[in-house]
């Protein structure tokens, strides 16, 4: 079978060698877990994950189903057969510490325009259309997680910021629900503004056992350090902010966006 090639991978170092299985595939992505740890290959195109590896060319992964096996080899994955050169892969940096800090110009740009830009087209039942939306099915746990937020920041309370901060793993449709994409978003700016404070909320996030496996791995990974280089783009200075916001803004179905939402709050609040 011939091999595919991976052009760019993150910097997380794969082991030598390890057995592992596909948990989840879909036209452009593929999540397999080796090791305890979930990686994704990504088609060419997509961006980055912070565990992530992008394949040349657009492949449809949805041939491979979950639980086949994946084999990791000194220079190669091989997923149900098929084999993905890891030979010519350039590495790309996905830790946050690599694309920062947000100088006070980026916070103030974000702080000024982020609000407007959230409300132009928000996409249904993601966070802001849930905390605007009545309709929404998930309206009534938002605004409650909303108000307890609100709330925590107004009394200067942290232990209360991070009960409330729980409260929001979780909630929300899809691999990553809204709740969880809302808390990474506040992470990767607590990381520079507030970075133990950042830290505390993350940890206790990371650790529940009440989200989706891949939502929890993407959370563990944040704590360590690493983050989807859309959602760094955001904040590097050295990036156009528009641009950044517009990709980022159409990640997912509403992760992206979600994400977004979190950022605000850290802006407004951190």
């Amino acid at each position: 079978m011939r091999s595919l090639e991976v052009i760019t991978r993150c910097g997380l170092t794969l082991g030598p060698s390890g057995d592992g299985v596909v948990h989840s595939s879909f036209r452009q992505a593929l999540n397999f877990r080796l090791d305890g740890e979930l990686f994704s290959l990504l088609g060419q195109g997509q961006a980055l994950a912070p565990a992530g590896m992008i394949v040349g060319g657009r492949p449809d992964f949805t041939r491979f189903a979950p639980g086949v096996r994946v084999l990791l080899t000194a220079d190669e994955i091989v997923v149900a057969g098929q084999p993905f050169s890891l030979r010519a892969a350039a590495v790309a940096s996905t830790a946050i510490a690599d694309h920062g800090p947000p100088d006070e110009r980026r916070i103030s740009e974000l702080a000024a325009v982020l609000s407007q830009w959230l409300s132009r087209d928000p996409p249904a039942h993601g966070w802001f259309d849930s905390l605007h939306d009545e309709a929404s099915p998930y309206a009534p746990a938002v605004r409650r997680g909303w108000l307890a937020l609100q709330a925590a920041v107004r009394a200067g309370d942290e232990d209360a910021l991070v009960r409330a901060c729980s409260g929001l793993v979780g909630l929300g449709p899809g691999l990553t629900p809204s709740g969880d994409d809302f808390l990474l978003g506040m992470f990767l700016v607590l990381h520079w503004r507030a970075p133990a404070l950042g830290a505390r909320i993350l940890a206790q996030a990371a650790h529940g056992a009440s989200t989706t496996d891949v939502s929890q791995a993407m959370l563990r990974r944040a704590l360590q350090g690493y983050a989807s280089l859309l959602y760094l783009a955001v904040l590097d200075p050295g990036t156009d902010l528009e641009s950044a916001l517009a990709r980022a803004g159409a990640f997912g179905h509403s992760s992206g966006h979600d994400c977004l939402c979190g950022m605000l709050f850290a802006v407004q609040h951190g």
